[in-house]
């Protein structure tokens, strides 16, 4: 079926939207328009002119959608031209960058902006600690009941206590000023033996099996900060409003542990915001 010419039209000012990285773009159109698929396209063109994943923020409002642009970002990955030619390691280190990368959700960047304005010298309150251990504890057994294929494949890897280590260093890198992401770095997953005492289930594993294991310590981890975030939301430790008004006046005046933080990135693509906030 030939495209008529208002859809090659379309067509060709999403390519032009995509290539253009020397000034802001905005895309308002009706949903199903294309507004993702520009977004991940234009991720791409950043990594192809030379751009870093860890130099690019990409969020997006709920957690749904944020799971799901990672998702495409993964995909387009195996079919872009630009990353075509590269052998399986070179294809494996490219995906531990773009699965350490930040994408998530708006709260999420908000998040982080305040952890990295954080000293690194602030220790973690002992109590915060305990608390979260308990958490942890209990998403692991949820998810043991009810038999997650995640964690059942991550326990051929590893046993219980290998599992929670690998865990806590999951949720220390996502409070990591040093990582800003949501999701294990890259290092962290080579490394993940020595994170679990010794054994290496990852660093031995095949391509494909690597990747599984990666992206399965991510979906069970995804859930366990959400959950950490909310029980904090519920116990009045911080609202979203707080999130968003908070890192706003960050950004507007940042404290010199926040400035090398920003300094990294390069690029912020926004999928989605609730426009009747105007923090936002």
């Amino acid at each position: 079926m030939t495209p008529s010419p208002a859809a090659e039209q379309h067509e060709a000012e999403l390519r032009q939207a995509a290539a253009t990285l020397d000034r802001d773009v905005i895309a308002v159109a009706n949903a199903g328009t294309g507004k993702t698929y520009l977004l991940v396209e234009h991720y791409f063109a950043l990594l192809a002119a030379g751009y870093e994943a860890g130099e690019i923020v990409a969020f997006t409002f709920t957690e749904k959608a944020a799971s799901e642009l990672k998702s495409r970002i993964l995909q387009r990955f195996e079919t872009h031209p630009e990353f075509s030619g590269l052998d399986a390691e070179q294809c494996r280190a490219w995906k531990n960058k773009i699965l350490s990368a930040s994408i998530g959700t708006i709260h999420e960047f908000c998040l982080r902006v305040a952890e990295a304005a954080r000293s690194a010298a602030e220790p973690v309150e002992a109590l915060e600690q305990a608390w979260q251990e308990r958490l942890l504890k209990r998403h692991l057994r949820s998810r043991l009941e009810a038999s997650d294929p995640d964690v059942l494949r991550l326990l051929e890897a590893y046993d219980i206590r290998e599992l929670s280590r690998i865990l806590t260093s999951y949720l220390a890198s996502s409070r990591d000023s040093e990582t800003f992401s949501g999701s294990w770095p890259a290092a962290e997953a080579e490394e993940a033996a020595e994170v679990a005492g010794g054994r290496d289930a990852v660093g031995g594993a095949g391509e494909a099996e690597e990747a599984a294991l990666l992206q399965a310590v991510s979906r069970l981890g995804d859930p366990l900060v959400s959950a950490i975030q909310a029980e904090k939301q519920a116990r009045g430790w911080i609202s979203f409003a707080d999130m968003e008004s908070r890192a706003l006046a960050l950004l507007g005046d940042p404290n010199p542990t926040l400035r090398p933080w920003l300094g990294r990135i390069a690029h912020v693509l926004v999928d989605e915001f609730q426009d009747t906030s105007p923090i936002q």
